[in-house]
């Protein structure tokens, strides 16, 4: 052998001890993780934990539909027990519900003499003192036949406050989902709208300013899964996310493989339509007609809507020609 061959000979053998020490590495890197893996637990130790928390969650629901139950029952009870009290407590009632309109009137009144602009704002602490006690009262007598008129006085007395601009409601139907201002009550699936739109209002929210007083109450429409773990982009056959394992969830906690298909119920859906009419997002508004049609054919509304859609469609095309 001359000296060129001894030097590659031994530039491959520095090669192979390199390789061997890398091995080596990655045999314990494995051996490592294979103990980690251990220790966490099994798909099927996953879904029993899941499935033992949705029926506790399905005992406490029907549990506390029950004591609700319970409880109107009892209060019926208790006032035909007892009418004078009920009487009293209307009478209080009423009378708190007069005290605060005539505050609020009075404040009112008295800044709009002061004050140059158009349109002022109540301190935040007045503002969540008066909402917190207006719909605390509306609340309480929202199931309550012989208190109705209070209960409507305590409404308008709200409605009062937002017209004053002292509250300002937070957008929702057509809107993006968000947390920090909106609470999921339920989810579905639809492919059509896009991702984390609200497509209907169940309890409204307010802000005072910049203060958060009641965050609005919602229905979201999901398309797109994002592990709320790791964050990874899923795909849309995928339930459990491939990276983590964790398994995929709407906003509301409702998993991905439970979630019903977009509702079909006319009056939400006249809304959201009109919303995304106003917004040009004809599409999602044609195939949404198409969805809702299926339940109610003919309907007169949507036909208007629709015809609304195709001269807007054919605006466009004449104009881009």
């Amino acid at each position: 052998m001359d000296k060129s061959e001894i030097e590659g000979l031994k530039t491959q053998l520095a090669e192979i001890s390199a390789a061997r020490n890398e091995n080596s590495i990655l045999r314990t890197r494995i051996s490592e993780l294979e103990a980690e893996l251990s220790v966490l637990p099994s798909a099927d130790s996953y879904r029993n934990n899941v499935a033992a928390t949705e029926a506790k969650i399905s005992y406490l629901e029907k549990a506390l539909t029950g004591a609700q139950t319970e409880a109107m029952k009892l209060r019926e009870a208790v006032n035909q027990a007892n009418p004078e009290a009920a009487v009293r407590e209307k009478e209080m009632l009423q009378q708190r519900i007069v005290d605060l309109e005539a505050t609020l009137r009075s404040v009112i009144k008295s800044r709009e003499a002061n004050t140059k602009a158009e349109r002022f704002s109540f301190a935040p602490e007045e503002c969540v003192y008066l909402f917190e006690t207006l719909t605390t009262t509306a609340n309480r007598l929202a199931q309550s036949p012989e208190n109705r008129d209070v209960y409507a006085r305590a409404r308008d007395s709200i409605a009062i406050l937002e017209k004053s601009n002292a509250i300002q409601r937070i957008q929702t139907i057509g809107e993006t989902f968000d947390g920090k201002v909106h609470k999921a009550a339920r989810s579905f699936k639809n492919d059509f709208l896009p991702d984390n739109i609200i497509i209907k209002e169940e309890g409204p929210g307010f802000v005072s300013g910049t203060r958060l007083i009641q965050k609005a109450v919602v229905w979201v429409g999901k398309s797109v899964f994002n592990c709320t773990e790791c964050f990874n982009a899923c795909r849309p056959h995928e339930y459990f996310c491939p990276k983590c394992g964790l398994e995929l969830t709407a906003p509301d906690g409702t998993s991905k493989r439970d979630m019903p298909q977009h509702p079909t119920e006319l009056e939400p859906n006249i809304l959201l339509l009109d919303k995304l009419i106003d917004l040009g997002n004809l599409k999602a508004a044609s195939a949404l007609i198409a969805l809702v049609s299926r339940e109610h054919p003919g309907n007169a509304e949507l036909t208007k809507r629709q015809t609304l859609i195709s001269s807007a469609e054919r605006t466009f095309i004449t104009s881009d020609n």
